[in-house]
């Protein structure tokens, strides 16, 4: 079963196993480049799934799926109130 790693302050890190801190970063450096632009994201994301208005990005966390994978290969929305799936989005012919 894959790790997953809820990463909302800087212990949290410490969680991840050394071994796996490179990717860990290396998928968290994505996940800030899309918090830097939560308005553009939020927006391409309700155009892709036509529900204007009804997807913001959320930065309190990250949540690292230690998978073994190099790169960030899917983006999931969730249903903030109940933690639902809304969608998967995969990027390439990764799972």
């Amino acid at each position: 079963m894959t790790a997953q790693y809820k990463l909302s302050t800087i212990a949290d890190f410490l969680a991840v196993p050394p071994e796996s801190i490179d990717a860990c970063l290396a998928d968290f450096k994505v996940w800030l480049q899309l918090a830097r632009r939560p308005d553009e994201f939020s927006a391409d994301m309700n155009d892709l799934l036509a529900t204007e208005g009804a997807l913001s990005f959320v930065d309190d966390s990250f949540i690292w799926l230690d998978d073994g994978l190099s790169g960030v290969h899917h983006v999931q929305i969730v249903d903030a109130s109940n933690d639902s799936e809304i969608a998967r989005i995969s990027f390439g012919d990764q799972p």
